[in-house]
């Protein structure tokens, strides 16, 4: 075990160096590119030497000062350090939990931002396929679905980019030109559309995966789904995906029925699936939707019958939009 002497202590980088042993035994490491304060080094060198003596190399007990330690490192801008030290406690916990554990997700993501700040955009890739893989592996886990989330968002932050004119590393390291033909074609060149198509399925694959996590857990009352589908819907639309679309407000309205909605409420999730079928040009199912709506809820929701089917003011399509009407 590594054990500080008084006279280390004394200095910052001194308390680096003791800090970078007693979490690396017998490794030696560089010096941070700036200095984090002296006392929060110490204190977190404090803790895990005492934890080692203690309990061991391999004690859970490591994993949150380990944690803490790599944040030090991180926001000091040396994210060498930062990713060797979320290693170790990388280790830690497949020591004790497994190799397939999602304890092992928060420090993953960590060690994807980490990749990025240095530019090892490679690395960060792979990282990020061996976390979800760990979140696919728990379906029925709630943990998982920030990992799904997270990476839909990724998606589209990654097609705008490209959209944009840019071509990132992550359109190769994807090989998002072959549009799901492994066996053929170039990761470094293809058709744009191959492209859009095979980032996109990417994207929605991962936000219909976290919206099953909710629907396994019956959750049909979470924000956080609702917003899901959401941002689903306005994709489908941007993207002109009928069928994705169509599901998600078939959900939504059924989330209204499982949850007893007021009838308002439920008559504006019909309507709203007329409206989808109306911008994608289905006239007969659209005019079908807006009449079964009608004829269902013009005793119970007079109001909202009125405010829906005759307006004030002129209702623009699709209304999860901001109307171009609306001053």
């Amino acid at each position: 075990m590594i054990s500080f002497e008084p006279r280390v202590k004394n200095t910052i980088a001194g308390g680096i160096v003791a800090v970078a042993a007693a979490v690396f035994p017998y490794a030696g490491f560089p010096q941070p590119q700036s200095e984090p304060a002296d006392d929060v080094l110490l204190e977190l060198a404090d803790e895990i030497d005492r934890e080692q003596h203690q309990n061991g190399l391999l004690s859970e007990g490591l994993v949150e000062p380990l944690t803490t330690l790599s944040l030090v490192y991180q926001e000091s801008g040396d994210h060498t350090l930062a990713i060797a030290t979320l290693q170790r406690a990388l280790q830690i916990v497949r020591a004790n939990r497994g190799l397939r554990s999602l304890e092992q997700a928060p420090l993953l993501r960590l060690s994807i931002r980490n990749e990025e700040a240095r530019g090892n955009v490679a690395g960060a890739w792979e990282l990020e396929q061996h976390l979800l893989e760990l979140a696919t592996r728990h379906p029925d886990e709630l943990r998982a679905v920030p990992i799904f989330r997270e990476v839909g968002d990724r998606r589209i932050a990654l097609l705008d980019r490209y959209l944009a004119g840019e071509t990132p590393p992550e359109i190769a390291l994807g090989c998002y030109y072959q549009l799901g033909n492994v066996d053929e074609g170039s990761c470094t060149s293809g058709a744009r559309h191959a492209v859009v198509q095979g980032v996109l399925m990417d994207a929605w694959s991962s936000y219909l995966d976290a919206i099953s996590v909710y629907l396994r857990n019956e959750l049909y009352t979470s924000d956080a789904l609702h917003d899901l589908e959401m941002d689903l819907l306005r994709s489908s639309y941007l993207y002109g995906n009928y069928g994705l679309g169509n599901a998600s407000l078939e959900r939504l309205l059924g989330y209204d029925i499982a949850n007893s909605e007021p009838m308002s409420t439920q008559l504006e999730a019909l309507v709203r699936v007329a409206d989808w079928d109306l911008l994608f040009g289905r006239i007969t199912a659209a005019h079908r939707g807006y009449l079964d709506a009608y004829e269902q809820h013009r005793k119970a929701a007079p109001a909202s019958i009125a405010r829906l089917f005759s307006p004030e003011q002129p209702i623009a399509l699709p209304t999860f939009l901001q109307s171009p009407l609306a001053t």
